[in-house]
């Protein structure tokens, strides 16, 4: 807890670069008031403006924050590259470029997202979001910047498979191919129980979408 890198850049040759810790496997590991507060991130998969890789499915990242520009190729973040852990009451400030599966503040999300807000531009290939390239569920979280790429490209996810409730894209989104939208690129079906579970809820957005189909 309590832990932070506050000025400084982190270039990486090789997969696995954070702003303050490149790889995680620990399923019980929680973070919490961890930062990065200024400086730029790059390195090849798996990079994060705090986390490249956080692999802690009964853990958490909370209360957490980058103010970074990132920039890698696949699980790009501004905040986690790759996430599997809730992440909540966090936010990334900078901008994010990579190729595929890219988010302003996970790259891959795949447990909750709540509370949490990007505020910066994000660029890749396909599976873009602003806030997460590929989720499961968002409650109550934001972006606010443009989001550019080819496929799959969406103000808040690229590719959802959960629930988004309760949050908004503020920005412009272009896609140059398929799946583009204000919230969310493109929908996996997923149920379970015989119960659909792809739901948007009290959310919205604001600015001008550019798609080639399905936007």
């Amino acid at each position: 807890d309590s832990c932070y890198h506050k000025n400084g850049n982190v270039i990486a040759s090789t997969n696995y670069a954070g702003g303050l810790i490149g790889r995680t496997f620990n399923r019980y590991l929680s973070l919490k008031d961890v930062s990065h507060s200024n400086g730029y991130v790059e390195g090849m998969g798996y990079v994060g403006g705090l986390i490249g890789y956080h692999y802690a499915y009964s853990g958490s990242v909370k209360n957490a924050f980058a103010n970074a520009h990132v920039k890698g190729r696949d699980y790009t973040g501004g905040l986690i590259g790759y996430s599997a852990t809730e992440i909540e009451d966090c936010y990334h400030i900078g901008n994010v470029y990579g190729e595929t599966y890219v988010g302003g503040v996970a790259g891959f999300s795949i447990y909750t997202v709540i509370n949490s807000f990007n505020k910066g531009n994000i660029a890749g290939l396909s599976i873009i979001g602003g806030l997460s390239g590929k989720a499961s569920d968002i409650v109550n979280s934001f972006s606010e910047g443009s989001v550019f790429g080819k496929s799959s490209v969406g103000g808040l996810v690229g590719v959802s498979q959960g629930t988004l409730r309760e949050s908004y894209s503020k920005g412009n989104i272009k896609g140059t191919e398929d799946y583009v939208g204000g919230l969310i690129g493109k929908i996996l079906y997923s149920s379970g129980d015989g119960i659909t579970r792809n739901t948007i809820l009290k959310s919205y957005f604001v600015g001008e979408v550019v798609g080639k189909n399905y936007d």
